[in-house]
């Protein structure tokens, strides 16, 4: 239990937001409360972003992360770490071994697209498909893919930019499958 800042509740641990400047790694205010503030101060929020990128260049801020990474260097290899004992399965995926296969960036991507699209594929309903996925997001306001059911680069199988192994997924759980092969 935790008492808020700002409405002074006794509230569960779940009602808080994890900060590592918080006490004990959690944030003073309540979930319900920082909602009410960011909705109240949106404008001021969106001022400050602004001009925090202004002040600080893309260049300025990559070196400052830098640093930081330098810095904390042991740190990071121990989250890196318990990371990898958690997750055996991804980490195997993403090792360096495999780590061009993820590199999913523009024209890597768009080749790799191309390459899996056979001269027979069905045009028309693909373009259904995203048709129907930006659909979806009008009608629900939640944002959604078109993602491929077997992948077009895996490192047991390729899949093929077709009618037959597309599917719309919503945002958040395309970007937890991954390029993992789910069947």
């Amino acid at each position: 239990m935790k008492i808020c800042g700002k409405c002074k509740l006794s509230q569960s641990l779940r009602n808080f937001n994890k900060d590592a400047k918080g006490k004990g790694g959690i944030r003073n205010t309540c979930k319900k409360c920082l909602k009410g503030y960011r909705k109240d101060n949106k404008e001021q929020l969106a001022s400050y972003q602004k001009e925090y990128q202004r002040t600080y260049s893309k260049e300025k801020r990559a070196r400052s992360d830098r640093k930081w990474r330098l810095n904390n260097l042991d740190e990071l290899k121990v989250k890196r770490k318990l990371w990898v004992d958690k997750n055996p399965d991804y980490a195997k995926l993403y090792s360096k071994n495999n780590r061009a296969a993820f590199n999913f960036n523009g024209s890597v991507r768009r080749s790799l697209k191309k390459n899996a699209t056979p001269e027979w594929f069905e045009k028309d309903k693909i373009k259904l498909l995203y048709k129907k996925a930006k659909w979806l997001e009008r009608l629900t306001g939640l944002k959604y893919h078109v993602d491929h059911i077997i992948p077009l680069n895996h490192p047991e199988v390729c899949g093929l930019h077709v009618w037959a192994n597309l599917q719309i997924l919503e945002k958040s759980e395309n970007l937890k499958k991954s390029n993992i092969l789910l069947l």
